[in-house]
């Protein structure tokens, strides 16, 4: 018969007292050896009085409640079922039997002696069996009373064993329990199949991956507290700390005027650009047939020849949406020659990347008038200008521009022309919007290379790009004690030291909600370590078979990116905030090769990441050669031997770029869970708390 826990109706209980009351129970009575299960904890029985009573062997330390779920975990289930039978059976039928009626017979003769059981293990075994067994072979199963969390009550003796993650791919670890009788009484050891060894720990401070609350930012900053709340809403309370402003941080896109120009000469070609419109690089080339002349001191382009750029690489927001992808908020070209009367369209700029944007500013044929053709996505729109013959005059040195600025509200923009300055006709609405492309070259008298419709005799003095260049403005607004933020503005907190002139002692700023507050420690400073903690990488050669350090160090203390956070749902609750460090100071340089490192601080979890491109190669060839970084903790002694450094995992290569670029709080370049592999050997340094590791790592012992 299968067996059922007990857990029929409800119980009520009493704060203080043994006594425990059943509605709708149907208990065992006076069946010893159970346990009362309420809320994932254990509460040995003393007696079942009745069906509907039983005494607890110690009071109830619980609060006081009534109708409450229960279960029995009896000792010895068998048994318990057992009696149950019995007791019904005597229920019903009690009343039919009668032992005074006649003489008891004789005993009967004694029956064999049975098999020996398990000797020790009680009534605490074989309470459930199922397969497989745990790790290390066959043996028995045992139930016994688990709670989550730290213990709630004083232990005369603990042991903790980890459970590593296995997201790395590792095989699942195995979990198993031994137990043994002992002349002191039970030992029982607990212990972990295809688990790697675990890192050393310096003593007084096991593995910790829980993060850190503590932030750092050096005087005169703006230091981000990167508070993720992971998509929850609603509003918090800040309680800042009076000493250092709290304010929220507001990110403001204007647009900012850019000018670039090249103007030509009798040196010739390449003409340099001047500006912040385009790249340096992007200078101005002859090109087609070498059939170029100059006059007065400018280049003049013929049939076939033409000026071009590089491409010019201009950068605007790139969208999901392909009606305004990659529009800028205005944009003008510019030229200023003697265009002939050919009775033809002549180009003066030509912008164009293949089926996706166009922009063509041209002299048109009729008389007193400018072009310009606009395109997006393979669709052109051609634009004139109003005929104006006594401004617009060929054969004469003059300005002639072209400036498209867009609708944000609307599906296109307005077009303007000018001459020498003034605009040539009205403003001239456009059916969609301009596109540039970081692809797009800028040419003079051809298209794409093309020229079939270049000019003789095209003189050309300078030619010009501008634009209005979206540019970020942050804006700071100080946040009162006690003031409530929304979920958006408690995100973009930050504390303010741009005042701060000097190191000063750690501020807490705390958000809080529904009575659940938040405490962060604010250091303007420099990263302070406790002694033991790996914070430095030290380059030691390693080619003569002996480490031997160099004098070279990455002092691994300069936060690049503080509270990160997956933006993942399932990562973001599952995965501790971690720093991102960079070298404080400047990276050495060894025989061509640039140092760079990054690291990942997560509690006292250090992890240093290295380049895999060019410069990451040449790293690997170092270290091959016997040149190897290892960390170095901080501490209190001073000796030859090698220890191991708290929690520091072997470097990793990453791919960032050249010199490794803080990444973004909320995004990681990869899952940090657990302390990976064995450390890297190191050797301890006469040091205490690291005060001043740019200046060398001046410590205060």
């Amino acid at each position: 018969m299968a067996f059922s826990y007990e857990h029929t109706g409800t119980i009520a209980l009493s704060n203080g007292s043994t006594t425990v009351t059943g509605a709708g129970t149907n208990w065992a009575v006076n069946y010893p050896g159970v346990l009362l299960l309420v809320d994932g904890k254990s509460y040995p029985v003393a007696s079942i009085d009745s069906g509907n009573a039983l005494t607890l062997v110690h009071p109830y330390a619980g609060e006081t409640a009534s109708g409450v779920a229960y279960t029995f975990a009896p000792l010895q289930p068998e048994n318990y079922q057992l009696t149950k039978k019995v007791n019904e059976i005597i229920n019903i039928a009690g009343g039919l039997v009668d032992a005074s009626r006649g003489p008891a017979g004789p005993v009967g003769p004694a029956g064999p002696e049975g098999p020996s059981g398990d000797s020790g293990l009680g009534s605490i075994v074989n309470l459930t069996e199922y397969t497989p067994q745990p790790a290390g072979g066959s043996g028995v199963y045992m139930i016994v009373p688990v709670s989550q969390g730290a213990p709630t009550i004083t232990l005369t003796q603990s042991a903790t064993v980890v459970i590593p993650s296995t997201s790395n791919g590792g095989a699942q670890p195995g979990l198993g329990l031994w137990i043994r009788s002992t002349v002191s009484g039970y030992a029982i050891t607990l212990g972990l199949t295809n688990a790697p060894v675990p890192q050393p720990e310096v003593p007084g401070e096991p593995l910790d991956l829980s993060g850190s609350a503590t932030l750092y930012g050096d005087p005169g900053s703006i230091v981000r507290l990167g508070i993720q709340l992971g998509g929850a809403t609603g509003n918090f309370t800040v309680d800042t700390p009076g000493t250092v402003p709290v304010a929220i941080e507001t990110a403001n896109v204007i647009n900012v005027p850019v000018a670039s120009q090249w103007v030509t000469g009798g040196a010739g070609s390449p003409y340099p650009v001047t500006g912040d419109a385009v790249a340096g690089t992007a200078v101005l080339n002859k090109s087609g047939d070498d059939n170029f002349g100059y006059r007065n001191g400018h280049v003049v382009a013929n049939k076939n020849s033409y000026l071009s750029t590089p491409a010019l690489a201009l950068e605007f927001a790139t969208l999901g949406d392909e009606a305004r992808t990659q529009t800028p908020p205005s944009f003008r070209m510019s030229f200023r020659g003697v265009v002939p009367d050919v009775g033809a369209v002549v180009i003066l700029g030509h912008m164009e990347d293949y089926g996706f944007g166009l922009m063509s500013f041209c002299s048109h044929w009729a008389n007193g008038c400018l072009q310009v053709l606009l395109g997006r996505q393979g669709y052109t729109q051609s634009i004139i200008s109003d005929p104006d013959p006594a401004l617009r005059q060929l054969g004469t040195n003059q300005l002639y521009e072209c400036e498209w600025t867009d609708d944000p509200n609307g599906e296109g923009g307005v077009v303007r022309f000018f001459v020498n300055g003034i605009q040539l006709g009205d403003d001239k609405p456009t059916e969609h919007k301009l596109r540039i492309r970081p692809s797009m070259t800028f040419e003079v008298n051809a298209s794409l290379g093309n020229t079939s419709n270049s000019i003789d005799n095209l003189e050309i003095e300078s030619v010009g790009l501008s634009y209005g260049k979206p540019t970020t403005e942050l804006s700071y607004e100080t946040v009162s004690d006690s003031q409530s933020l929304t979920a958006d503005q408690l995100q973009r907190l930050v504390v303010d030291a741009r005042d701060v002139s000097a190191s000063e002692l750690e501020h807490h700023v705390v958000y809080s909600r529904n009575g659940q507050a938040y405490d962060l420690t604010v250091i303007v400073g420099d990263m302070v370590l406790p002694a033991g903690r790996a914070y430095k990488l030290v380059l030691e050669d390693h080619s003569t078979g002996v480490g031997v350090p160099h004098p070279n160090e990455l002092v691994m203390t300069k936060p690049a990116a503080q509270n990160c956070k997956f933006e993942d749902t399932a990562l973001f609750s599952s995965q501790a905030s971690w720093t991102e460090v960079l070298p404080k100071g400047p990276v050495p340089v060894i025989n061509g090769i640039a140092y760079h490192c990054e690291g990942i601080r997560m509690g006292t979890y250090v992890q240093s990441r290295w380049p895999m491109n060019s410069i990451g190669q040449k790293l690997r060839s170092a270290i091959r050669r016997g040149l190897r970084p290892t960390w170095f903790p901080t501490s209190g002694s001073c000796t030859t031997s090698r220890e191991h450094c708290s929690h520091a995992s072997k470097s990793r290569m990453v791919n960032p770029s050249t010199a490794p670029a803080p990444k973004r709080a909320g995004k990681a370049p990869m899952t940090v869970a657990a302390c990976p592999s064995s450390p890297m050997r190191t050797r301890t340094i006469p040091m205490g708390r690291c005060v001043h590791p740019s200046s060398g790592g001046a410590m205060i012992p």
